[in-house]
């Protein structure tokens, strides 16, 4: 049996959250989500725990609090362990500097939230069902 696919979101605004996995049971797909308000503690949960955590994808909003997800997303790109893990931005920014600074700094996508609640659920789904049924993972996964 192989094991449960687990999406990591690393989110603090409740209804983002509530939409998120409203798309994803709506998706059909056997994936886990793991909700952290905060940078901090979801870093806590890559990096200290044992065994190690291997999330199939992270989801990372932006404006977080106590950590800003541009430096969660580089403290990600630095530990060797986690450097690889594909990582998305899901924001309702646009500021131009965070796009770049997100590329710079290794991030997979980068998306801007939809303003309609059906389309960010239809991206939700979409986003799941490209990461966890078509994008293949290089042998030495899950890193």
């Amino acid at each position: 049996m192989s094991p449960q696919k687990e999406l990591l979101l690393i989110e603090d605004n409740d209804d983002h959250i509530a939409l998120i996995q409203y798309a994803l049971q709506k998706s059909n797909l056997k994936i886990v989500l793991r909700c952290f308000n905060n940078g901090r503690d979801a870093l806590h949960y890559l990096f200290c725990l044992e065994p190690p955590q291997h999330p199939l994808l992270v989801l990372l909003d932006l404006d977080l609090p106590g950590m800003h997800g541009l430096e969660v997303l580089q403290k990600i790109r630095e530990n060797e362990p986690t450097k690889t893990l594909p990582v998305v931005i899901l924001t309702v920014s646009h500021r131009e500097e965070e796009l770049l600074k997100s590329y710079q700094l290794g991030v997979n996508s980068f998306l801007r939230k939809p303003n309609s609640a059906d389309q960010f659920s239809v991206l939700v789904q979409q986003l799941s069902q490209y990461w966890a049924t078509w994008n293949e993972l290089n042998e030495h996964y899950p890193y």
